[in-house]
Formats: structure tokens, sequence, C-alpha cells
């Protein structure tokens, strides 16, 4: 159970980082400037996290589903966590 956590809390942050600074979705990033709104959330690694993770536990139940919110609560801190202690 706590490896499924890890991998989970891995596969999150990946996705987030992939997204977020990731070149293949560079030129995505770049239309979506025009919308503040929209790009403001994209690039929230909190926001971002969160919701990839509630995602993420819908197509693969790390969490029990009425749990799900947990999951991105889960993958929401540790995206933040990551991107304060690594990035910066």
């Amino acid at each position: 159970m706590i490896a499924n956590i890890i991998l989970f809390i891995l596969v999150c942050i990946g996705i987030v980082r992939i997204i977020q600074d990731g070149s293949i979705f560079r030129k995505i990033r770049n239309r979506l400037r025009i919308f503040p709104k929209l790009y403001n959330f994209l690039m929230c690694p909190m926001c971002l996290g969160f919701w990839i993770g509630v995602g993420i536990n819908f197509l693969i139940p790390i969490f029990p589903i009425h749990l799900c919110f947990l999951a991105g609560f889960v993958s929401s801190i540790c995206n933040d966590i990551f991107y304060i202690k690594i990035i910066f």
C-alpha cells in the first residue's frame, strides 16, 4: 500500500512537471496566455496537482472512491513541496 502511494505521488509530480515545464506543452502554454485564469490555473502546482491527483485516482484507484479528494490533497501538497524545495 505504501509503495502504491509513493508511486501515485511520483506519477502526479511527473505529470504536473511535464504540463508546467515540458517542451512538449510549450506551444499550448503559450497559446493559453490569452486566457489568464486558465493559464494561472495550469501554472499553479497546487491547483493542477489537486486535479491531476483526483483524475489519476479515478483511473487507478489508490484511495477508495469516496476519498478521491484525499488523493487530490496528497498530490497537491506533494507538488507544492516539490516545487518549493526542488525548483527554487
